[in-house]
């Protein structure tokens, strides 16, 4: 049961539905995780209470590496009038993510079935959050889409609880970045947290003062 408002709550049971009736067809989950799969999605609501009180109107995200959809379709769900797109190069999953669209009619949404690395600005726009439940480090999050990266971006992700892991992960991203950088964090309903790594916009990416 999804302890969210009433319509919201509907459409994720929706979304449950269609993850268990193709899961065995398309291959797309172990038994065990969709036993599991409203505790998947109630994570992925985390990413959407980080998101909420920094994202602007207009504002593009992308979800890396989408899978099955999480957290981008809660994530799509919860913020209906923000553009998203959901990069899946796996064709089977990155198909059912098109179905689940269609499905739930998410016009805000479209599904990108190739490599990150694939794509240009011309393709998807520039984006000002990435999401990612299952890619890496926050470094090869960096690198795989800062060609797609507003002059503002956060990447967003799932850690554990290991503070000298995601301090290291800091420290190796910001000497990629080399523009101010701010932590968000939001721990999860059993461990682990989301974290936010916000970028701000370089100096040279910022308006020149008005002449006196």
């Amino acid at each position: 049961m999804f302890h969210v408002k009433h319509d919201l709550a509907a459409q994720l049971a929706g979304y449950a539905a269609l993850v268990r009736r193709y899961s065995g067809a398309l291959d797309l989950m172990s038994p065990r995780a969709i036993e599991n799969f409203e505790d998947k999605v109630a994570e992925s609501l985390v990413y959407a209470d980080l998101i909420e009180p920094h994202l602007s109107p207009a504002e593009r995200l992308l979800d890396l590496g989408s899978g099955v959809g999480l957290p981008g379709i809660p994530l799509a769900l919860r913020f209906p009038d923000a553009p998203l797109i959901l990069v899946e190069r796996r064709r089977k999953r990155a198909r059912f993510l098109e179905l689940v669209v269609a499905h739930l009619q998410l016009a805000n949404v479209r599904v990108m079935a190739t490599d990150a690395r694939a794509l240009s600005p011309d393709d998807v726009g520039r984006v000002a959050w990435v999401t990612a439940q299952a890619v890496g480090s926050f470094p090869l999050l960096y690198t795989t889409t800062a060609h797609l990266h507003g002059a503002a971006v956060t990447l967003v992700a799932r850690r554990g609880d290991d503070d000298a892991a995601l301090h290291a992960e800091l420290a190796a991203v910001s000497g990629l970045a080399k523009r101010p950088l701010t932590l968000l964090s939001a721990p999860l309903p059993a461990h682990g947290r989301v974290i936010g790594l916000r970028f701000e916009a370089p100096p040279s990416a910022l308006p020149s003062p008005a002449a006196g």
